[in-house]
């Protein structure tokens, strides 16, 4: 679809549609897919980014929201690993519980990699679907936490105003832009 708006100019609808991506790519639970398939949609998902930035630009959203729709894929791509740490460890600090069920669960995630059956016969895309859950839910009550409204999600205005040294370029195959 992005490409099609693309094609005919229809920035207001592509930048809708990268926005309707990044939206439910957490829904998509990443963590139950194999590497092969990892790969393949962090790759589509390094072209949504950079069409929602230019459609961003072009449909005169502003510059934080194609800022946002960059944090966005950058977030998924990289998963922020570092400002996971950090959250990991701000959230060890005030509520050790959590972070060791936290840390439970990402490890549990990320062992359970074949699809092969266990031996109570629960197949592992089964249990990771199942941990993702628990996963993502306790991710939600973490957010709901004093201070911890954004616990691994995107930065907040102030945030990326107050992280922003200059300017930023983006390329795209058909449009060059800056913000």
């Amino acid at each position: 679809m992005l490409q099609n708006c693309f094609t005919h100019s229809h920035w207001q609808d592509a930048f809708e549609a990268a926005e309707f991506v990044f939206e439910r790519i957490s829904n998509l639970a990443l963590r139950s897919l194999d590497n092969e398939d990892k790969q393949h949609l962090l790759g589509l998902m390094a072209e949504v980014a950079s069409d929602g930035v230019a459609a961003a630009l072009f449909a005169n959203k502003g510059c934080l929201a194609a800022l946002n729709l960059l944090e966005q894929g950058r977030g998924v791509l990289a998963e922020s690993i570092e400002a996971m740490r950090v959250d990991i460890m701000q959230l060890q600090e005030h509520y050790p519980d959590m972070a060791h069920q936290f840390v439970r669960l990402r490890d549990e995630l990320e062992g359970v990699a074949s699809d092969s059956d266990d031996e109570d016969g629960i197949s592992r895309s089964d249990q990771r679907s199942k941990t993702g859950k628990e996963f993502d839910k306790l991710i939600e009550d973490i957010r709901s936490l004093p201070e911890f409204s954004s616990f691994l999600g995107q930065p907040s205005e102030a945030e990326i105003q107050g992280a922003a040294v200059g300017w930023a370029a983006g390329c795209h195959q058909r449009q060059q832009v800056s913000l």
